[in-house]
């Protein structure tokens, strides 16, 4: 498995002393639809450019020539890979670069990672789905995962953490952190269990006379999914630094 570690460029020096490919959390859409990048030091050379939509105005006219700056940039710092990191619902300046893109890279053959939620834009582009499965099975999300795009479908890991009351017929759940999780645990006395099925550790308790249930990833559950997703067909994983945790011997045998 291709596993890449996500990193702003004040992290960099400290994740290249992992041996990992490294993806550049550096860029961003800016005006005029052009390429813009901070931080990124002129001796950083190798991994992956990584394109987000950070306050991106929507209302922005499309222009091929964003195109033009990230093959540049490839070329100037040897990247061998381009990810899309968008995380605004789809739209039409996004679509029409999505596509255009994807067929630009793939006939230069630089692999294009781009969010599933754009999957319908692309036909060549690696579709990356998100880890943070809160229901049924892990397994059988990266079965589907990759019965729909097989050797294009990628993961980003994105670590569950998660809380709600019981019963939850509409499947509302609140978002949290780890340290709120903790917190709940130590004052509740509650021991947290391990699903195989969701891959994710989760425990219950009472708050207001009423159940609730949590669900949070921690380094075993990483490593868990991950070895799932390989075993299954799926070949590359994205994570962000701070993720990683003490996980990296593991992950090295993937």
């Amino acid at each position: 498995m291709d596993i890449y570690i996500c990193v702003h460029p004040a992290d960099v020096r400290t994740a290249e002393q992992t041996g990992f490919p490294l993806c550049h959390m550096a860029y961003r859409i800016g005006k005029g639809f052009r390429l813009y990048r901070s931080g990124l030091g002129i001796s950083v050379n190798g991994g992956i450019l990584c394109l987000n939509d950070l306050d991106f105005d929507s209302s922005s006219n499309y222009s091929d020539l964003l195109i033009r700056d990230i093959r540049r940039e490839c070329s100037m710092r040897g990247f061998s890979g381009v990810m899309l990191d968008f995380e605004l619902p789809p739209h039409d300046p996004l679509l029409q670069f999505v596509r255009e893109a994807d067929e630009y890279f793939d006939n230069i053959g630089i692999p294009l990672y781009i969010p599933e939620s754009y999957a319908n834009a692309a036909h060549a582009s690696h579709i990356c789905s998100s880890t943070a499965v809160t229901g049924g099975s892990f397994a059988e999300s990266c079965r589907s995962l990759y019965a729909r795009y097989g050797n294009r479908a990628a993961l980003q890991y994105e670590p569950a953490c998660i809380d709600f009351e019981l019963p939850s017929p509409k499947g509302i759940s609140d978002r949290t952190t780890s340290a709120e999780l903790k917190e709940i645990m130590l004052r509740e006395h509650v021991v947290p269990y391990f699903s195989s099925e969701l891959c994710a550790n989760y425990f219950t308790y009472r708050k207001d006379g009423k159940s609730r249930f949590a669900l949070f990833d921690d380094s075993r559950s990483l490593v868990r999914k991950l070895e799932t997703a390989k075993h299954i067909g799926i070949k590359t994983a994205f994570i962000c630094l701070p993720d990683v945790g003490d996980t990296f011997q593991d992950l090295k045998r993937l």
